[in-house]
């Protein structure tokens, strides 16, 4: 409540907020709970805390913090592989939170329908695939692929995360759907992405995060083998 209260600039940059303790009286929270919550929005880079001082707003926007992490990720020494595993863990934290806020929406339905809409069409971008080696079936099945998770990230709460997201939609894009997966992969993924979608269907938090965390694993997997080989491409 309290970074969206920032971000919806309640609090402007530049400015004091209230004391700790008027701020514990505003969102009705014990002082421990609003110590917990601005060592979180320091860490965010969204407001400066002091002893002695109230709290300072560095910034309303969450551009400059995503900047921060997005430079942080490609620049500090590590390999291709290393970065592509660390917006892996990003990706898949964030789709298995945003799974979960799903299941709990009450539009949950209108979401699945969409869901499956864009399965029975990459059922078919499979079959002409397997029948005609089609080049084009192939890219519009890694666009819908990427849709889909896209459809489900939408749906979460995590303005940063979402905005971290956003900022390599090309990485994640080559990471979820890569254009040489093997058929047989294909197809595992249509009836991993069906279970979740009937997880969603009916509400089930713990199944359809499972169901993330597997579809998660198996890119890993693909990831690591990808590396043994030296097919990794710089991001």
């Amino acid at each position: 409540m309290l970074e969206k209260a920032i971000l919806d600039r309640q609090y402007l940059q530049g400015t004091l907020m209230p004391s700790q303790n008027e701020l514990c009286r505003i969102y009705g929270v014990s002082a421990r709970t609003m110590r917990e919550a601005f060592k979180i929005l320091e860490a965010k880079g969204l407001v400066t805390v002091s002893q002695c001082r109230r709290p300072y707003v560095n910034t309303n926007s969450l551009d400059q913090y995503v900047d921060s992490i997005s430079a942080s990720m490609k620049t500090r020494g590590q390999g291709d592989q290393k970065f592509l595993e660390d917006l892996l863990d990003t990706y898949a934290g964030l789709e298995a939170s945003s799974v979960k806020t799903l299941c709990a929406s009450e539009d949950r339905l209108l979401v699945v329908k969409k869901l499956e809409s864009m399965l029975v069409d990459m059922r078919k971008d499979v079959d002409l695939i397997s029948r005609y080696g089609s080049s084009e079936a192939v890219e519009d099945f890694r666009v819908r692929d990427f849709s889909f998770h896209s459809q489900i990230v939408e749906c979460s709460d995590n303005r940063i995360m979402k905005s971290l997201y956003k900022s390599f939609l090309d990485q994640l894009s080559n990471l979820i759907s890569p254009v040489d997966e093997a058929l047989d992969d294909r197809r595992m993924k249509l009836v991993e992405y069906g279970y979740l979608a009937d997880a969603v269907a009916i509400g089930d938090r713990d199944l359809s995060s499972s169901l993330v965390q597997v579809i998660a694993g198996r890119m890993r997997r693909r990831l690591k083998s990808s590396a043994g080989t030296g097919a990794i491409k710089e991001a």
